[in-house]
């Protein structure tokens, strides 16, 4: 007899909350904001993005492409590797 779940997808999913891109471009810029305190120069490769803050590939690659836009960060957009460094307009929308 097959499994069936007892509670409905469609409760599960309420449930859940996913962050908006703004809610990640924001998750973002703040790290970025942590790492520039530590060493102004630092790069941070999308990877880490990725895995410190428990985004996606596309999520975290959707939302330095915003922060980019925006002029808040600056990246090296490569099909790869990604590496974001906050602008003094990203620290001051954070600081």
């Amino acid at each position: 007899m097959p499994f069936v779940n007892p509670i409905p997808q469609s409760a599960i999913l309420k449930d859940m909350e996913m962050p908006t891109d703004n809610d990640v471009s924001l998750l973002i810029l703040r790290y970025l904001a942590r790492v520039h305190a530590e060493n102004e120069r630092a790069e941070v490769p999308l990877l880490e993005l990725e895995g410190e803050l428990g985004l996606s590939r596309s999520q975290a690659r959707a939302a330095v492409t915003q922060l980019v836009g925006e002029g808040l960060a600056q990246a090296d957009l490569f099909p790869l590797h990604v590496w974001v460094l906050i602008t003094p307009e990203g620290l001051g929308r954070v600081g």
